[in-house]
């Protein structure tokens, strides 16, 4: 079942112990073969397409190999987000006791992320 960063939010915010409930589940997610499956691949994918970018911005004229340079960050930048979420989430939590809902930094992300990246 998907769930939207909205939902997530307010699942999350619901109260204490489904706070306590939501660090469980970002650390059965990181325990879980499969994300490491995840991880290792979109890794190796984004390092075969940002090589591939480079090498588009290296023959585009100047304006064009800038914007092509910046969409590689901006994607870069959005890849490794979502892949390192969980952990950052997991130890904010642990920080502050399992404290309910998301970080307020962590709402204003969500809320300023894009398919393309931060808006």
């Amino acid at each position: 079942m998907a769930v939207d960063s909205v939902t997530a939010a307010r699942w999350a915010a619901t109260d204490g112990a489904r706070a306590d409930e939501t660090a469980e589940v970002l650390r059965s997610l990181m325990e879980h073969p499969g994300w490491a499956i995840l991880t290792t691949q979109a890794r190796q994918e984004w390092a075969i397409r940002e090589r591939q970018g480079r090498k588009d911005a290296l023959k585009a004229e100047d304006a064009l190999a800038l914007n092509l340079l910046r969409q590689i960050t901006a994607a870069q930048e959005a890849v490794e987000w979502v892949l390192t979420w969980p952990k950052d989430e997991l130890a904010r939590r642990l920080r502050q006791g399992s404290s309910p809902g998301l970080s307020d930094q962590v709402e204003m992300d969500l809320r300023e992320q894009s398919r393309r990246g931060r808006l």
